[in-house]
């Protein structure tokens, strides 16, 4: 990028500049009409923005929901952990007791930011620009709160440890879905809140179960879509106190230190539904590729060996 400014150079022998004067003030104030005031406040024609890509909580699915756009934030929906600070609790989809097990006595009631808590989830495309697809890598921010004091627990001195998994295919019967481990972060105690980051692909939901079948499902509505072109996909994350164990659900963990959230977010999928065969259609290509290239090596060797022969006879 080549840029140029110009300017003008006063020559000291030129004579000097006459600067008009500015016009003389007028006697009085100038009068300018004003409206009356408006009986209701003036509507804004711009449409806010701040809250479009905060989750809400889905009746349905039992967890907090984003609708289609370039990220996803739980705000303050997962914040605290079981029914004593974190709304609608448990926030899972599949009927994952976490931290709304039953507790033997008040003492295993965990207690808001002193015991370990899934505070937020946020999930976002990387450049924040288009809507969430599939065949993008994406970003997942999560916020847990690591645990003041462990030292006089049961099994004492032991770190916290949070297994994030992700689906592709958040139905409404939570027992179809299909988790997949992405990675654990391991939190020591007394840090307050901590942050990490964990990145992956969107995949579509038409990949899980049975591949021969996928178009069926989306036409026929058997997994869960929202729209046309849009599948339910969900992020979670398994946090408790010594919980070595990685697993999507903590079902045989006796630490009652654990809490388990998911996000649900939409996510623009690359199947037309006219049109159900991008990926051989993308073979396809790749194989026509290979046969353009061997017609030009079987051209190639077809003329050196006509060459000799022409010369011969």
């Amino acid at each position: 990028d080549v840029d140029d400014l110009m300017f003008a150079v006063r020559d000291p022998s030129s004579p000097p500049l006459t600067i008009p004067l500015t016009q003389s003030p007028t006697p009085g104030p100038t009068r300018v009409p004003v409206k009356p005031p408006s009986k209701s406040p003036t509507q804004n024609n711009l449409n806010p923005q701040s809250n479009l890509y905060v989750a809400q909580y889905d009746d349905v699915l039992k967890a907090p929901r984003c609708r289609l756009g370039s990220h996803c934030d739980s705000g303050t929906l997962l914040l605290g952990v079981g029914s004593h600070s974190e709304q609608n609790a448990p926030n899972s989809i599949d009927d994952c007791p976490g931290d709304d097990r039953t507790r033997s006595s008040a003492m295993m009631t965990p207690i808001f930011h002193r015991d370990e808590s899934v505070d937020k989830i946020i999930i976002r495309t990387l450049e924040e620009i288009g809507p969430l697809s599939v065949r993008m890598e994406v970003e997942a921010e999560i916020t847990v709160y690591s645990a003041d004091d462990t030292s006089s627990r049961s099994n004492p001195n032991k770190w916290s440890l949070a297994h994030v998994y992700y689906s592709s295919n958040a139905k409404n019967n939570g027992d179809d879905i299909t988790w997949k481990y992405l990675w654990t972060e391991t939190v020591e105690p007394g840090l307050g809140q901590h942050v990490f980051k964990v990145r992956f692909v969107l995949k579509s939901f038409l990949d899980e179960g049975d591949s021969d079948n996928g178009d069926d499902n989306f036409r026929n509505g058997s997994i869960a879509t929202r729209g046309a072109t849009t599948s339910d996909q969900a992020i979670r994350v398994n946090y408790g106190y010594a919980q070595y164990k990685v697993s999507s659900c903590p079902n045989d963990v006796v630490s009652p230190y654990v809490d388990v959230d998911d996000l649900i977010f939409e996510v623009l999928e690359a199947h037309n539904e006219h049109d159900g065969n991008d990926d051989e259609v993308e073979s396809d290509t790749l194989v026509t590729s290979s046969s353009s290239c061997l017609d030009h090596i079987v051209l190639h060797w077809s003329f050196l060996v006509l060459i000799p022969l022409a010369v011969l006879f």
